[in-house]
């Protein structure tokens, strides 16, 4: 009779330690061609195109170079200039194979294939870790939604400090959850299908080949869209407010059921 044999426990703190060490020093190759087209901006009375183009005229081979590709999208997140963050699996599995050439195996790929939702959010504490200051202060020009962000942050900071001091121990609990300070959305891209592996997870399927096995999987689907209809709300975040002294205590709410708090 063969033994049961158990699945190995994952470590989620070392792999998020392993994707912030990802989104920190992963570097992604490019020439200065490219570098100058990612900075064009087409305006009028504006000749950079023709001088980027009088500059590679004589057909000299570009020296590429190494550029911390997450790091400067999570600065331009930061400086309220993109909202979205996408999370390229094969940049990912290319950094997952030189940490097994040094004997570590944390199995990042294929554990976002088989729970993509739940590192949605690992990876997001990881950004939070590493978002950097941004730019320039936010002011009247800004939206609204910046403005609110901002207060909602600056409060968590002021809270965090009141309780480290010890000045008050219950600042816990008005922490604005970290639903309602991130200015993101996070998403993954696929791995990109090969000829040598059979990439079931990544082609894309029809909807009628979706099945229960592919619950909490990360799938590609494949169809036309011939109607859109309104979204069905869904409470993410419960807040309280107490009409005496208005403080605020947050609810995150991760379940379709959940039980409203009495005190």
């Amino acid at each position: 009779m063969a033994l049961l044999t158990h699945p190995s426990l994952i470590n989620y703190e070392e792999q998020q330690a392993a994707f912030e060490d990802f989104l920190r020093s992963f570097k992604a190759s490019s020439t200065e061609a490219q570098d100058a087209l990612d900075e064009l901006n087409i305006d009028d009375n504006d000749n950079d195109e023709y001088d980027f183009m009088d500059e590679t005229a004589d057909g000299a081979a570009q020296p590429r170079s190494s550029k911390p590709k997450y790091m400067e999208h999570l600065q331009r997140v930061a400086d309220r200039q993109v909202d979205n963050i996408l999370i390229d699996l094969d940049d990912l599995q290319q950094y997952e194979k030189a940490l097994e050439d040094g004997g570590a195996s944390l199995k990042l790929v294929s554990s976002i294939e088989r729970n993509a939702h739940h590192y949605i959010e690992i990876l997001s504490r990881a950004v939070d870790k590493l978002m950097p200051p941004a730019s320039s202060d936010v002011s009247f020009k800004d939206d609204v939604i910046d403005v609110i962000l901002t207060q909602r942050q600056n409060a968590n900071r002021v809270m965090q400090q009141a309780l480290e001091d010890g000045t008050d121990p219950n600042a816990t609990e008005s922490f604005f959850p970290p639903a309602l300070t991130r200015r993101y959305t996070l998403n993954f891209k696929p791995v990109t299908p090969s000829e040598s592996s059979n990439g079931k997870s990544s082609k894309a399927m029809a909807v009628r080949q979706v099945r229960g096995e592919h619950l909490g999987h990360l799938i590609t689907v494949r169809g036309i869209a011939i109607r859109v209809s309104d979204v069905k709300p869904a409470v993410q975040v419960n807040a309280y407010s107490c009409d005496r002294c208005g403080q605020e205590v947050f609810q995150p709410v991760t379940t379709k059921q959940y039980t409203p708090m009495v005190q």
